[in-house]
């Protein structure tokens, strides 16, 4: 029984080592498109207001274009 649990130790081990050296991904610019915000409600709504603050607000931090969606239900 010892073991097992000292050879899943050096598995495990193993396996957290490799994910942190593992070399990352060159990054991506990011947003490549204009980021939309749905929102699950009628348009005239306190949900629909505080989505257009918001996207106020992100608009220029992103340096892309906020669309504000409303899709009832969703």
């Amino acid at each position: 029984m010892p073991v097992r649990v000292f050879r899943l130790f050096i598995q495990s081990a193993a396996a957290i080592t490799t994910a942190f050296i593992a070399a990352p991904a060159p990054a991506q610019s990011w947003p490549a498109k204009p980021v939309r915000i749905i929102v699950g409600f009628v348009p005239g709504g306190g949900s629909d207001f505080i989505a257009r603050l918001v996207a106020q607000k992100i608009t220029e931090p992103l340096g892309r274009t906020v669309i504000v969606e409303n899709r009832p239900g969703a």
